[in-house]
């Protein structure tokens, strides 16, 4: 197979990063919709044991319907943290996969880091100082850092899917066993 030109392989990145971007801002949308769902679930949930299973009179209903909107808020709290983390990943508590590494280069100017220009004057400089090597470490690293955000975010959603999973069943049982309670006029 031949080797891709300069042409042809920053045709092929720019694609590739585009194409991650996308993939990010769609998993982002995600995110937002499930924590947006999330907070009508647990809503939902707390105003039918309020209305419908809790009494004036000590039970064991109310027990249970406390202990079923308490397991419902823990789980809550864990959907909410893995999508706030989904749509903004870093380092520290419910971070991905493995922390976003760095690829070391000078002359950066795809990703906003602390090395960048403070300055107009910097930016043009730099921008001036750029050679076609340096245009594809960019394209490389750009690509390579959209990859590992990906990555994360994916790790992170399916966490926070299979916890909705769990907030679905225990939502379920916790109706089941407060409507079997109120039945039986316990």
């Amino acid at each position: 197979m031949p080797k891709l030109t300069d042409d042809r392989l920053t045709d092929f990145l720019q694609n590739s990063i585009s194409y991650l971007e996308n993939r990010i801002s769609i998993l982002d949308t995600k995110a937002d919709i499930l924590i947006a769902s999330v907070g009508v679930i647990l809503a939902a949930f707390t105003y039918t044991v309020k209305e419908v299973f809790l009494t004036d009179t000590p039970s064991s209903i109310n027990v249970w319907g406390h202990v079923f909107l308490g397991g419902v808020l823990v789980i809550f709290v864990v959907i909410a943290l893995f999508l706030i983390r989904t749509i903004r990943p870093g380092k520290g508590f419910l971070a991905g996969k493995a922390p976003l590494e760095k690829m070391k280069m000078e002359k950066y100017v795809m990703w906003y880091t602390k090395e960048f220009p403070s300055s107009a004057e910097e930016y043009l400089a730099l921008m001036k100082s750029l050679d076609t090597e340096d245009i594809k470490m960019n394209y490389y690293r750009q690509h390579f850092t959209s990859l590992q955000l990906v990555r994360n975010k994916y790790v992170l959603y399916t966490k926070a899917t299979i916890w909705m999973r769990v907030l679905m069943v225990w939502s379920f049982i916790g109706l089941l066993v407060l409507a079997v309670l109120k039945v039986r006029g316990l």
